[in-house]
């Protein structure tokens, strides 16, 4: 294999890894946005907060 290809291997798996990252962010960021004012408003439970996430997911 050439050096060239090897790098563009690993660059190749670098990338996907930092998209995949990007969007575990963003999904996680929209989660934190819908259930934290619910939370401390009190209309929500830390409890109940998975059976709401599985509804809106």
């Amino acid at each position: 294999m050439r050096p060239i290809d090897a790098f563009e291997q690993f660059a190749t798996g670098c990338l996907a890894r930092q998209r995949n990252g990007d969007q575990q962010a963003v999904t996680f960021a929209r989660r934190r946005d819908t259930l934290l004012p619910k939370l401390i408003s009190g209309e929500l439970r830390v409890n109940d907060a998975e059976r709401f996430i599985e509804v809106t997911a």
